[in-house]
């Protein structure tokens, strides 16, 4: 129980989405091992000793497989590792960036208000860990969509869609990533490909709306602009 309590809590300052992809299951790996050891002969449980001794004596006797079933299971386990070892660093880098990056925008949470901030220097290490991760492993999604969102914070949209783009070719159907990517679109000044990305985004005409008077606010009348173009389209 306690190895399970600490595979769990580890696990859980380093993953993002807790039970989010195909490598979770092997979180009841020990829990299950616990489980097992655990279980108490009947033969103890009624204090008669000699039933799980041989005849001749006081060797007790061993059961060759249920040795050899973990064994077997931790050899597997190990050499997956070893095969899938880049793929397993990448997520972890991507994971610890994505936490990083979470801890900053929450701090002082809730603000009650947009951010205007260009300065994304805060997010260095966050950023290091997404690049270190894709260098590992390009089909890192996390890790795109993350320095995605750090440069279309900076207002740097060219490498922003070109990081969400790569994350959405890799999950086409994650709502965040087609959220931001069709703004993204927008900002570069490729309307119709915003209304495409966005279509089926409920919520995104009202907030193109919003997106007017804040680039306006901001002094921003280029992106105010394309932003009009965005909602005439949007519109039911």
């Amino acid at each position: 129980a306690i190895t399970s309590t600490f595979v769990l809590l580890v696990h859980g300052w380093v993953d993002d989405p807790l039970y989010g992809d195909l490598g979770s299951p092997l979180l009841f790996l020990v829990p299950g091992f616990a489980l097992m050891l655990s279980r108490t002969d009947n033969a103890f449980d009624q204090g008669d000793i000699a039933a799980v001794l041989p005849e001749g004596g006081g060797e007790s006797r061993h059961n060759p497989v249920g040795v050899l079933i973990p064994a077997v299971i931790v050899v597997l386990v190990f050499a997956g590792f070893l095969i899938f070892r880049d793929p397993v660093q990448a997520g972890w880098h991507a994971n610890l960036g994505a936490v990083e990056m979470a801890k900053i925008d929450l701090a002082g949470w809730p603000q009650n208000q947009w951010n205007p901030d260009r300065d994304t220097r805060r997010y260095l290490t966050a950023q290091m860990r997404f690049e270190e991760a894709i260098s590992l492993d390009q089909s890192q999604r996390t890790a795109w969509h993350r320095s995605g969102l750090i440069a279309a914070q900076g207002r740097a949209f060219d490498k922003a869609q070109y990081e969400l783009e790569n994350a959405h070719q890799i999950d086409q159907d994650h709502r965040g990533i087609k959220k931001v990517l069709g703004y993204v679109y927008a900002w570069n000044g490729e309307i119709s490909r915003a209304a495409e990305m966005l279509q089926g985004i409920d919520e995104a005409a009202e907030e193109v709306e919003a997106y007017i008077w804040w680039w306006q606010d901001n002094q921003e009348p280029g992106y105010a602009g394309l932003a009009e173009d965005l909602a005439r389209l949007l519109k039911p």
